[in-house]
């Protein structure tokens, strides 16, 4: 059985960047790209911003960057380019009405299962 866990992630100007840079993914076709800009991301977001558990400050690292709407849009966009749509259509809808309010500059609070 797992665990859940509300988290909000903050939308910082890296998370910013983030959210757009899924959003604008989802009309790419060049899959070795996506994995370059995802990667950068990951990285920047492991660097810089944070995630807020209850009243506690962590990392953006592990479940909270596997879970967080910008990386489920882009691993959405890479499966769907390799013809296995497995995630199904709600969590994509999720995580992009997530990014939308990221990209505005809104905080936003979801819960992940950890695994």
């Amino acid at each position: 059985m797992s665990a859940k866990q509300e988290v909000t992630y903050v939308a910082d100007d890296t998370t910013k960047s983030f959210a757009q840079s899924a959003l604008d993914a989802q009309d790419a076709c060049n899959f070795g790209a996506l994995v370059k800009s995802l990667n950068e991301h990951l990285e920047k977001l492991r660097k810089s911003s944070k995630v807020l558990v209850g009243d506690e400050e962590c990392k953006v690292i592990g479940n909270y960057q596997m879970k967080h709407p910008a990386s489920v849009l882009f691993v959405n966009k890479l499966t769907s380019l390799c013809g296995d749509i497995w995630q199904g259509v709600d969590p994509f809808h999720k995580a992009f009405d997530a990014c939308q309010k990221l990209v505005k500059g809104e905080d936003v609070t979801i819960e992940i299962e950890l695994i």
